[in-house]
C-alpha cells in the first residue's frame, strides 16, 4: 500500500444497529495508517470499542444527506492528511477485501484519472450474483442504473461490468471521493435522503471509475418503496432537476407528473398519490423553506403517509402474479375504451389481481376490485381497493398543483438556482445541524 493514501470512511446510520455492529467489527480490522471511520449516529446510543480507528459522531435525525454532511465537516475539522473520503450506507454487507482492492485501484489510476470518483457496485443481498448497478446516468426526473441484471457468475457479464463507463454519479452505498471535493462550499444538498448523491455527482462533474471487485450487497429496493420513499424521491428529483442544466423542461416535468399520478390512482395506491401531491406542494415552497424546516420533526410527519406491510404469501394468485408484469392492452380499441373509462373507474370492477410491489402501469389495474401487491422474496405486501371518492380527491388536489406548476415553475427554478450555493455551504449546514448551539 502506498503511504500517501489515507481514507476517511463516513457512515451515516439510523436504527440499523445489527448491521452497524457487524460492519464495525470488520472495519475495526482495517489498517489505521490508511483508514479512519466516522460513524455518524443519527439516533444515538451506539458504542464501539476500537476508538483508535472509529469515531462516533452524535447527530440527530437529519437523514442520510445530513449525516454525510456532518461527516464531511468532521473530516475537515480533523486536519488529518486524508486523500479520499468514502461515503457508505450503514445497511450494506461486504467483504473487507474491497478496501484492499480500492487501495490497489487508487495506486494504479493514471494521472488524468486521479480526480475520479471510485464507485462500488451494488449486488442484491438475497441474490449476490445479481448485479444491480455500477454507476448511473441522470435522466432529469429519473436515473438509469448501469449494468442492471448482469450475472456475476458469468465471465462475460463480469467483463461487461468492468467495461462500463460514462456514469453521471455513483450511489452513496459506496463512493470514494478525492479530498479536493470535500470542501466547506461543496457539501450535500439538504434533501434528507435520496438524490443527494445524484446532485453531488452532477455538480462536481468527475469521472466515475467502477470495477467488479469493489462491490457491496444491499437489500433489494422493492420493499423500500414506501409512501415516504415515494415522497422524498419525487420531491428531491424535482429539486435536483431545477438546480442543473440538461434536465427536464417545464413541459417534460408536467408530463412526467401527470403520468405518475395517473399510475398511482389507477393502481389504487392512494397514499402514494397523496405522497406525490405533497412532494409537489413542498417543492413549490422553494429553497428557503427547505433549509429552514426541522428535518427530524418534518420526517415524522412524512412517515405517517406509510401503511404497514404484512405477510400476504398465502393470498397470492400465482397465475396472475406471473403474468402481471406483461399485461398490455390487447388492441387499440381496448386501449381507447380503457382511457375513456378512466382505466375502468366508470365500469364495474370484476377481478382481484396480484401484482409485483413495483408495478406501475395503469393497464395492470384495469377494472380490478382489489389489487394485492406482493414482494416474492420476502412474502410481504399489501392490498388496495378501488375507491372513487379517494381517487377524485387525489386528482382534484393534483389538478390544483398542476396549474400552480404551470404558473410558478420558471420562478421556482430560478429560486433554487439562486440559493444553490447557500444550500450546499457550511453556513447553511451549521444552522441546519444546530452546530451553532454547541
Amino acid at each position: 500500500m502506498a503511504d500517501h493514501i489515507k481514507i476517511a470512511i463516513i457512515i451515516t446510520t439510523y436504527n440499523h444497529t445489527d448491521c452497524v455492529y457487524e460492519n464495525m467489527s470488520s472495519l475495526s480490522e482495517l489498517n489505521k495508517n490508511y483508514f479512519h471511520v466516522y460513524l455518524v449516529d443519527n439516533k444515538g446510543g451506539l458504542f464501539v470499542e476500537n476508538k483508535e480507528i472509529i469515531t462516533i459522531v452524535k447527530n440527530f435525525n437529519v437523514g442520510g444527506a445530513g449525516g454525510f454532511a456532518r461527516g464531511m465537516l468532521e473530516v475537515l475539522k480533523s486536519k488529518e492528511d486524508y486523500t479520499h473520503v468514502i461515503l457508505m450506507d450503514d445497511d450494506v454487507s461486504f467483504d473487507s477485501r474491497i478496501f484492499e482492492n480500492l487501495i490497489h485501484l487508487l495506486e494504479s489510476l493514471k494521472p488524468e484519472e486521479q480526480d475520479s470518483f471510485v464507485g462500488g457496485a451494488m449486488l442484491r443481498s438475497d441474490k449476490p450474483w445479481f448485479h444491480v448497478e455500477s454507476g448511473a446516468k441522470w435522466k432529469g426526473l429519473t436515473v438509469e442504473p448501469m449494468g442492471y441484471g448482469l450475472d456475476m457468475r458469468k465471465t462475460e457479464d463480469v467483463q461487461r461490468i468492468d467495461a462500463l463507463n460514462g456514469a453521471d454519479y455513483n450511489a452513496w452505498w459506496f463512493c470514494c471521493i478525492p479530498i479536493k471535493y470535500i470542501r466547506e462550499d461543496n457539501l450535500p444538498l439538504p434533501l434528507f435522503f435520496q438524490w443527494d448523491d445524484v446532485d453531488y455527482g452532477l455538480r462536481n462533474k468527475a469521472k466515475v471509475v467502477t470495477t467488479s471487485n469493489i462491490a457491496v450487497r444491499h437489500e433489494p429496493f422493492d420493499l423500500k418503496r414506501t409512501a415516504m420513499q415515494f415522497y422524498y424521491s419525487n420531491r428531491n428529483s424535482l429539486i435536483v432537476n431545477s438546480c442543473h442544466d440538461g434536465g427536464f423542461d417545464k413541459k417534460a416535468v408536467l408530463k412526467f407528473l401527470k403520468k405518475k399520478i395517473h399510475s398511482e390512482v389507477c393502481l389504487y395506491r392512494y397514499e402514494y398519490a397523496d405522497a406525490l401531491n405533497r412532494a409537489i406542494e413542498d417543492y413549490l415552497k422553494g429553497p428557503v423553506w427547505l433549509c429552514s424546516i426541522d428535518p427530524e420533526k418534518y420526517n415524522e410527519e412524512i412517515i405517517k403517509l406509510n401503511k404497514p406491510l404484512s405477510d400476504v404469501s398465502k393470498q397470492v394468485d400465482w397465475n396472475w402474479y406471473r403474468v402481471g408484469c406483461g399485461i398490455t392492452d390487447c388492441d387499440r380499441l381496448h386501449a381507447v375504451v380503457r382511457k375513456l373509462t378512466f382505466n375502468g373507474y366508470l365500469l364495474k370492477a370484476k377481478n382481484n389481481f396480484t401484482l409485483p410491489i413495483y408495478a406501475e402501469r395503469p393497464v395492470q389495474g384495469y377494472r380490478a376490485k382489489k389489487i394485492l401487491f406482493f414482494e416474492e422474496n420476502s412474502g410481504m405486501g399489501f392490498t388496495r381497493e378501488k375507491n372513487i371518492k379517494k381517487a377524485g380527491s387525489c386528482m382534484a388536489k393534483f389538478l390544483k398543483l398542476y396549474f400552480r406548476m404551470i404558473l410558478c415553475y420558471s420562478r421556482i427554478v430560478k429560486e433554487y438556482r439562486a440559493k444553490y450555493r447557500y444550500m450546499t455551504s457550511k453556513e447553511m449546514w451549521v444552522k441546519y445541524l444546530r452546530l451553532d448551539d454547541e
